[in-house]
């Protein structure tokens, strides 16, 4: 499925080879994210020294001074993270990539505390507490300071926030300049292990089997593959000229059928189909996470892993959906046993 989008990767990496120290790019979802020095657009330069940072390409916004606690308040998904870990003054690892299919979101509380949630690859899929930490107000500026961790906002527009923060462990250290956007104005919707039916996240429509079932075709995907934990390949593009489609069922069953070049011909990608509930006005399924839903346009996560004899590969997915038809039988296909 992926072979052409892969291939268009490896054309962009050479292309942003050569663009890297002046631009940094996010994906087709999401804003472009520019760090700004002496009306200059630079991408790997201390976070000190910045002088202002923009989600576009257009006149800088200047690092917001005024923030109050109801700017703060709710659950923010991380997007995009560039960033490096340290031993003593050693940069072991670097890395500056889109990383909103990792799940991983703060949630800011009324009583001034930022946490850090962390999402597991589970059946079930939850986020668990990886962090606590109070933070204050002084003057409009945001700030966190305790003995393994420290924190400020770079800058805050509406429901988009740049976050500046590192932990600490002895002499070595994680570094990050992080952008996220709030999902949320509340605080319960991720599911924990003491929260098993959270609310619905702003970005939902209440979910119905009437306003799911149809036929969905994937316009866009990004995603990464790992080989026991090592990155292999990622891919981020427009996908609608593939003409694969979700297909979501009334009797609470999904489908993902892949359309065959050489045999002009849909097939069910797998064995079989993966059942799916609403609970709490929310969709729930195994391995996977409806991120957006508007009633025509949907943002799905999915993430499988499979291991071969020792070795366990995993590909977690972000697609893009776009309904097509509300009816289930739009695309003839055939099942792999026929």
């Amino acid at each position: 499925m992926y072979n052409q989008l892969k291939t268009q990767v490896i054309m962009k990496k050479l292309f942003f080879t050569l663009v890297a120290l002046v631009l940094t790019s996010t994906l087709a979802s999401a804003q472009q994210i520019n760090l700004w020095k002496n009306g200059k657009c630079i991408n790997q330069i201390p976070t000190a020294s910045v002088d202002s940072i923009t989600f576009s390409d257009k006149v800088p916004v200047k690092p917001t001074t005024n923030i109050t606690i109801d700017d703060l308040v709710g659950t923010w998904r991380i997007f995009y993270s560039t960033g490096h870990r340290k031993e003593g003054t050693t940069i072991t690892e670097s890395w500056n990539k889109d990383v909103e299919a990792d799940l991983n979101c703060f949630v800011f509380t009324p009583d001034k505390v930022i946490t850090f949630m962390e999402y597991s690859e589970d059946i079930e899929g939850q986020w668990n507490e990886d962090g606590m930490y109070p933070f204050t107000i002084t003057n409009g500026k945001v700030e966190s300071k305790s003995d393994d961790f420290e924190g400020k906002i770079l800058v805050l527009e509406g429901n988009k926030m740049v976050i500046d923060y590192k932990f600490v462990d002895g002499n070595r250290s994680k570094c990050y300049v992080d952008s996220i956007v709030r999902i949320s104005k509340r605080t319960d919707v991720l599911r924990t292990e003491t929260n098993k039916n959270p609310a619905r996240p702003d970005a939902l429509q209440p979910i119905t089997i009437d306003n799911i079932v149809g036929t969905w075709l994937i316009s866009h995907a990004k995603g990464y593959e790992t080989k026991n934990d090592t990155e292999i390949d990622r891919w981020d593009g427009n996908v609608e000229n593939e003409k694969n489609y979700y297909v979501f069922f009334p009797d609470k069953r999904i489908g993902f059928l892949e359309y065959s070049d050489e045999s002009n011909e849909w097939h069910l990608d797998g064995s079989e189909y993966y059942p799916f509930d609403i609970k709490n006005d929310r969709f729930v399924a195994p391995y996977t996470e409806l991120l957006e839903f508007d009633g025509e346009t949907a943002k799905l996560y999915t993430c499988f892993t499979e291991e071969k004899g020792s070795t366990a590969y995993k590909e977690c997915n972000i697609w893009v959906l776009r309904r097509v038809s509300n009816r289930t039988d739009y695309i003839k296909y055939r099942e792999l046993n026929e």
